[in-house]
This record gives structure tokens, sequence and C-alpha cells, in this order.
């Protein structure tokens, strides 16, 4: 019976290192599993030979994309089992058989495939295209990291069902201007193309001439009809060409900077980086993890490459002996206030705490600000529908006037 050498995390978050007689690595992963380790490493002796292979099983569905309201399904079932007190391995085997959703259930016998081989959760799900975001997958290494997995699918379920909330609260600000909007276009096209002509012909075999307000409404309307086919054309094309630009590593970091460097789109994604940044380093440093191997992971799971840029050299700043606040104050990326407030949690020895209370902080920020950029841009539409049918009104009665003002004569 060969040795497996493994390294793993107890409950507590202490590492645990040893050997383990088994008969197959599946073998051996159930009772590392049995003990209430979470496994980070098993190496299988050389020569072994397994009883069972994970390739002779049948092959799961092939992966198909599951919709936002399975892959909430699937987070929360997980969630629910390892609350319950079940291994996430188990809980991943259970839903591969037990879920009726025929796609969930696919998700998970791939999964626990790639789990009985010995792979982390999180590493399984990376290979999963489109299923999890960057956070979520750093959220879960930290949580294996630390042998609180538990914490970390609460958090990803707590990040999803707040997203979820927050896109609901865009839809339903933006619902009715863009009814609003939408009728008005119908209102407009009507004018230009069924009424507007035909008060045209009409004033032209009377003699009469166009009010300005109404000439500069067909020339408009006639100069967009002909435009019409090369701007689609040419908006199909540049959408083509920034997509494929936005491909290449240097296109999606320059892309992330000049986005960055936007008034008010820059300050949201500072916030929402912020938030989600200084939530999972105090997660890290609760469990016991160094803080700039901490601050790595954490800045991973950041999307902008321009903001990941900069906390990179902040880990740099670490490592040469400064201060989080003062490698973070060299970004400047963050307000004066909140480096402060780092710099005295650092002080006070309370450095998790704080960062728990800055990332509750930024987490209310940043649905603020979003909030506000919805009703703005609500107020915008609207504002922009009125005029539009507004000064086509005018155009339209103008014209009927000058037709009404034609027959008197």
């Amino acid at each position: 019976m060969p040795d497996f050498r493994y390294e793993a995390r107890s409950a507590d978050g202490h590492a645990v290192r040893g050997a383990l007689a088994a008969t197959t690595r599946k073998a051996a992963l159930r009772e590392l599993d049995r003990r209430g380790l979470t496994v980070l490493r098993l190496s299988e002796p050389s020569g072994a030979v397994r009883a069972t292979s994970v390739a002779d099983a049948p092959a799961p569905a092939p992966a198909a994309r599951l919709t936002s309201r399975q892959v909430t399904v699937f987070w929360t079932n997980l969630l629910q089992l390892t609350a319950g007190g079940m291994s996430a391995g188990e809980a991943v085997r259970l839903l591969g058989t037990r879920m009726e959703e025929a796609a969930v259930r696919a998700l998970a016998v791939r999964l626990w495939r790639r789990l009985s081989e010995g792979e982390l959760l999180s590493a399984a799900l990376a290979t999963e295209p489109g299923f999890a975001s960057r956070e979520s997958i750093q959220l879960l290494r930290a949580g294996e990291s630390t042998g609180h997995l538990g914490e970390a699918l609460a958090r990803i379920n707590q990040l999803r069902a707040e997203r979820a909330e927050l896109r609901r609260m865009i839809i339903e600000a933006l619902a009715y201007p863009m009814c609003v909007c939408l009728a008005a276009v119908i209102v407009v096209l009507l004018f230009l193309f069924f009424l507007l002509p035909r008060i045209e012909q009409l004033l032209a075999g009377l003699g009469g001439q166009l009010p300005w307000a109404t000439e500069a409404l067909v020339v408009t309307s006639r100069a967009a009809a002909q435009a019409a086919p090369l701007l689609l054309l040419a908006a199909a094309g540049g959408a083509v060409a920034l997509w494929r630009w936005q491909a290449t590593p240097a296109g999606r970091t320059r892309w992330d900077e000049t986005v960055f460097g936007l008034p008010v789109v820059g300050t949201t994604l500072r916030d929402a980086a912020a938030t989600q940044m200084f939530q999972t380093l105090a997660g890290l440093l609760e469990n016991g993890i160094p803080l700039a191997d901490a601050l790595h992971t954490a800045s991973e799971g950041v999307a902008n490459s321009a903001i990941r840029t900069r906390l990179r050299r902040a880990i740099e700043e670490l490592f040469e002996g400064r201060s989080l606040a003062a490698a973070l104050r060299a970004t400047a990326l963050f307000p004066p206030l909140i480096i402060d407030r780092l710099a005295a949690g650092e002080e006070a020895g309370r450095l998790a705490s704080c960062l728990r209370e800055l990332g509750r902080e930024q987490q209310a920020a940043w649905s603020h600000r979003m909030r506000w950029l919805s009703r703005m841009f609500s107020v915008a539409v609207l504002l922009g529908t009125f005029a539009l049918v507004g000064f086509v009104a005018w155009a339209i009665v103008s014209a009927v006037f000058q037709v009404s003002s034609s027959l008197l004569r």
C-alpha cells in the first residue's frame, strides 16, 4: 500500500503535513476529508498504480454555458451543503447526482472529476469558462489556503446577491426612461417619414416656404437616411476593431487605463476595487496569511488592470519594508483619509478590523454612487427625449401654421 505525501490545513487554519497509506489517490483524499482537512497538495509515490481511474468513468456531458439563475442555484446549494458540515468535495459530488437541472448537474460532475484527481475547488472552477469571476476564484483560493472555505462561499453568495440587487435597481431606474425614449423614437420617425413629407408637398404645391425649423428637420432627416447604412457599417466595424484590440494585452491595459482616468467612472471603479480588496485582505489577515501574500491574492481579484498594476507596485513596497499605508499611499489610488485610517490601524495592531470597516464603507460609497449615476442617466435620457420630441413637434406645428397661412392667401 503506497504512502501519499500531503499538505493540508485543519479546520482551525493550521498547516498540516504528513504521509498517508492508501490504496488509491481517491481513497487518500476521502480519508483526509474524513479527518476534516482541506488538501492543498497531494503527491502520489512514483510507480503507484491506481485501482480506479477517473478517466475510466463515464465522461460528463459537454460543457454548456449556464444562465445567471443556474449559477446562483449552484453557489447557493454548495453553500448550504458546506454550512451543514459537508466538505466541498462531497457537496460537489452530491450536487452531481441530486440536482434536477441537467446543466448544473453536468457542471458538478465535471468539477467532481477534477476534485477526485486532487485539484482544489478554485482550480477546478477556474477551468469553467465564464462561470466564476476572478474575484470569486480569489476568494475561494483564500478560503482554501486558510481552511475557511465556508466563509469564502458565504462571501461569494453575498457579493452575487448585492450585485443582483444593484442590477435590479439600475434596470428599474432605466425602465421608464427607456420606454419613453422608445415611444419618442417611434413618434419622431412617424413625423419625419409620414407627416412631414406630405406637409412639404402641400407647401410646394401652394408655393409656400417651409419655416426654418421644419427646413432644418427635413435636411437632417434626409442626411440621416442617406448616411444610415454607412454609419451602421462604420459602427459595426469600429465595435469589432475595438473588441479585437481589447483582446490583446496591450489594448486591454490601455483601455483600462483610459476608463480609470474618466472623472466619475474612475472613482466608481476605485470604490469597487477598494471594497473587494479591503474585505478580501481582512479575511486573509485574520487567518494568518502574511501581509504581502495577502495583498497579492487580494489584488489579483481586481478586474481593472490599471488598478491591479498599481497594487503590484504596493506589494514591491511591502517587500522593501514599508508599511501597508505607506505602500498604498504611493499608488495614489485612495484618498488621504483612508490612508490615515490604515496607518492608525497598523499602529494600533488592529489592521484587519480596520480593513473590514473600510470595506463596508467603500461598499456603501460604491452603491450610493451607482444609484446616483443611474438616476442621472435616467434624467438625462428623459430630458434629451423631451427636447427632441419638443423640437420635432414645434417644427411640425410651424409647418402646419405655414400651410394654413398659404391657404388663407
